[in-house]
């Protein structure tokens, strides 16, 4: 059976994100539907770790996904069902084989990745809806040969009498 683990492709490669701006990547619509597609690819990724997690035999932790509104994070568990830190779980894998022991590790690096992909994915998508029900507004920016020498206050210096 491959793993998310096994596989090593955590990091995947990210498409071109400026071609919407630029008018090559089609529109905003097509835009959202992408991020969106990538979202749920990385949730089956997410879910696919914490199934993993969770077959291991006699386990005294696994992964499983957290939901917060929008959001979702991989956290770990104690067997119990309570919340357990990374540091929890690292205090008992020396009482695990090694093999398994650094099947946790890594675990716990692709659970980190999937977590930060996943804020990015959604800041993504949030972005886009905002661009698309606000619209894109050029900014109204002052040319650099109007704003030299008026200082802080907006003026000249006064000058000083003698």
């Amino acid at each position: 059976m491959k793993t998310t683990i096994d596989n090593k492709t955590i990091v995947k490669q990210v498409i071109d994100l400026k071609g919407p701006l630029k008018g090559k990547g089609g529109s905003l619509a097509q835009w959202l539907k992408d991020t969106q597609g990538r979202l749920q690819e990385l949730y089956a990724e997410m879910e696919q770790l914490t199934l993993e997690s969770r077959s291991i035999e006699g386990r005294a932790f696994a992964m499983y996904v957290y939901k917060l509104r929008d959001a979702r994070q991989l956290r770990w568990r104690l067997a119990t069902g309570k919340h357990a830190t990374w540091n929890t779980v690292q205090q008992r894998l020396s009482d695990l084989a090694p093999g398994l022991a650094q099947w946790y590790r890594q675990a716990e690096d692709v659970a980190q990745i999937l977590n930060h992909r996943e804020q990015v994915l959604r800041y993504e998508e949030k972005t886009v809806k905002r661009l698309m029900t606000v619209g894109a507004r050029p900014l109204r920016t002052k040319s650099y040969s109007s704003s030299v020498g008026q200082g802080v206050g907006g003026g000249r210096p006064a000058k000083m009498a003698a």
